[in-house]
């Protein structure tokens, strides 16, 4: 499917109301569940990049342990399920990014890649948001955030 079907068959199944149109970069920016996301289509490698801020980093005494633990999870997308998690180096933001070929989606499989997604960022929201507490419960949780989503994202 084009990019443009792709994107008039996600606003059908988001309820039709929304107009999801691309700017002159080819991005559509979303907002699910409070969460921003964008959509941009990478015409030369015929693939779509879904991307979107989970939010700002802790503080400087617990930065270190995030990035060991987004480091972790970046290898071999053990704790991101195919997506890559990063500093955006002009905001300092936490975000996430995931590639997908275009050839392979059509209307549902691009809206179930996008709901994966925003779970996926709701889940690193919310981990992100748990660095702000005790070191021992962010380990803990984090194992369960793995565990909880795996089980999620499982077909």
């Amino acid at each position: 499917m084009e990019f443009e079907e792709l994107l008039k068959e996600l606003s059908a199944r988001m309820g039709g109301e929304i107009e999801l149109t691309p700017n002159e970069e080819g991005i559509v920016a979303l907002d699910v569940d409070g969460m921003e996301l964008s959509v941009l289509h990478f015409a030369p490698v015929h693939r779509l990049v879904l991307s979107g801020v989970i939010g700002v980093p802790p503080p400087e005494e617990k930065i270190e342990r995030l990035y060991h633990v987004m480091l972790q999870s970046n290898y071999q997308f053990r704790g991101t399920f195919g997506c890559t998690l990063s500093i955006n180096p002009n905001s300092d933001e936490v975000s996430l990014c995931k590639q997908i070929p275009l050839a392979i989606l059509d209307g549902e499989s691009f809206f179930a890649e996008v709901e994966r997604f925003v779970n996926i960022m709701s889940t690193w929201r919310t981990l992100l948001n748990d660095f702000r507490g005790d070191e021992a419960e962010i380990a803990d949780r984090y194992a369960n955030v793995v565990r909880d989503l795996a089980a999620f994202l499982r077909p």
